[in-house]
Order: structure tokens, then sequence, then C-alpha cells
């Protein structure tokens, strides 16, 4: 990858996590069911996401 010419060796190494307190498979079944549609920031962010490079235009 063009990111290997630059940064050869890794400095750090982040792991993130978070504690659910719901049975396993009610966890499953809400990451299945959920629609991105359905989160407000999401579709923002999505949104904003796919504005062209270089917006606002100069």
């Amino acid at each position: 990858m063009l990111i290997d010419r630059y940064l050869l060796v890794y400095h750090y190494h982040e792991k993130h996590s978070i504690d659910v307190r719901a049975p396993r498979d009610a966890v499953y079944r809400a990451i299945r069911e959920v629609k991105y549609g359905d989160i407000p920031i999401l579709r923002l962010l999505f949104g904003i996401r796919m504005l062209p490079l270089g917006w606002p235009a100069k």
C-alpha cells in the first residue's frame, strides 16, 4: 500500500471496545435489523462523506 512507503513502522496500536449488557442473540438481532436510515446522525455523516472533494468550490 502507498501508506507503507511512508509509514514503515507503526508506533501505536489502538483497540476500542464497549461492554453491552444484553444477551448475545438480542445484540446480533439488533445489528441485523437496524437500517442506516433509522439513525439520523448516520444519514448526516454519510451525506457529508458523499460531498465532492474540494467543496466548497473556490
